[in-house]
């Protein structure tokens, strides 16, 4: 009796944890994202709730993005994006645009894919296809998280597309996905704050600021070159400063895992990738002082 009781419990516990979906934020909620260019940060690029706003006489969520680092936002902030969440679908109405999309679906299962139409933000249609479905706990709950691979490689040329969603923030690679979809330029997400709360902080992050450039005054620039990137063969690396000579250096992907460790010894250093596989990469090189540079690559087929 006491083993059915306990299985039985298991499914209890099983079934309510499956059964709980968290929303997305409608009210003193905002993200912060980072853009690069060739992998160097360009600017923190913060994002927020500021209210409501009617559309085709569909009410929507209202997302602005803050003009300063303060993250006050205001009403005449420009406008970054409309949502509304149905069923735990996510519908979006973006700037100069009426007609709304079904932009995250977390209802789906592995296997289903999502269908995007040519429109002002991506340039020709493509498809995403469900290649991993769990939860992760954040904070005491378990949200979902679904991972999904870019079927339109072959017309982006390459397939760093790829995205991490998670029920209630949205993609690691920013709120507006499709933005990461451009060689040269890109977004992630840092962080979800919500009621003056810390929801999210990405793991490929140390703080929610000042990512590329963890430690270091807001002016003072990246200090090396990488090129090219997207990679293929090889990375390469120029130092545009010699105190980051003996500092240790490492490469990660999205998910963490080593592939490359190792000490600068020169000023100008390649790197063979033809054996990592296709995707994003994160490079982190640590100061003697404790101050930690971070960028990020893509290796394409």
């Amino acid at each position: 009796m006491k083993k059915y009781l306990l299985v039985f419990s298991l499914i209890i516990v099983f079934q309510s944890k499956a059964q709980n979906t968290y929303p997305f934020p409608e009210t003193n909620a905002y993200w912060n994202m980072f853009s690069y260019n060739w992998g160097n940060l360009v600017v923190e690029n913060p994002i927020g709730v500021i209210g409501d706003t009617t559309i085709n006489n569909i009410q929507y969520i209202k997302i602005c993005q803050s003009t300063d680092t303060l993250f006050e936002f205001q009403a005449n902030y420009p406008f970054y994006c409309a949502v509304r969440e149905e069923d735990s679908k996510y519908y979006f109405v973006f700037p100069n645009e009426t007609t709304e999309i079904l932009y995250y679906d977390f209802n789906l299962e592995i296997g289903d894919t999502i269908q995007y139409s040519q429109y002002s933000y991506i340039w020709q249609p493509m498809s995403l296809k469900v290649n991993g479905k769990d939860s992760i706990l954040i904070g005491n709950n378990y949200r979902k998280r679904l991972s999904l691979v870019n079927l339109d490689t072959i017309s982006f040329g390459s397939n760093w597309q790829n995205q991490i969603w998670i029920e209630g923030i949205g993609s690691e690679f920013g709120l507006r996905l499709v933005h990461n979809y451009t060689i040269d330029n890109g977004f992630a997400t840092s962080c979800l704050h919500q009621n003056d709360t810390l929801v999210y902080l990405n793991p490929q992050f140390q703080a929610c600021y000042r990512w590329t450039l963890v430690g270091l005054e807001e002016n003072q620039i990246q200090p090396m070159k990488v090129f090219p990137n997207p990679a293929n063969e090889q990375i390469s690396f120029e130092l545009l400063s010699d105190e980051l000579l003996q500092a240790p250096f490492e490469i990660t992907d999205v998910q963490g895992k080593n592939y490359f460790t190792s000490t600068i010894n020169s000023s100008n250093f390649s790197i063979a990738t033809s054996q990592f596989p296709s995707g994003v990469y994160f490079y982190q090189i640590t100061h003697t002082s404790g101050k930690v540079y971070r960028g990020k690559f893509v290796k394409e087929y």
